[in-house]
């Protein structure tokens, strides 16, 4: 796995360029023009979404949950690594 802290984020390798990044979606499509689906077709074990970023995804969306505001909550985000 191919992960660095930076700036107290941890940040996940792109297995293409080896870039860093929190969320490599939408630096596959801009970089790479290339989905996350076709990247997972390449590297099956590669992470998308670092574990920092999905933690503070879990944390507003328990939180917009418990306040009953699910406007902005997307629908079928499950916080596991696509």
């Amino acid at each position: 796995m191919s992960l660095k802290e930076k700036g107290g984020e941890i940040m996940i390798k792109c297995k293409i360029c080896g870039g860093e990044f929190v969320v490599l979606k939408k630096h596959l499509k801009i970089k790479h023009d290339m989905t996350t689906s076709q990247y997972k077709k390449l590297f099956p074990d590669a992470e998308i979404y670092s574990n920092s970023y999905l933690k503070r995804k879990r944390a507003i969306a328990k939180r917009q949950k418990e306040n009953g505001n699910l406007k902005n909550f997307k629908k079928g985000f499950s916080g596991v690594n696509e």
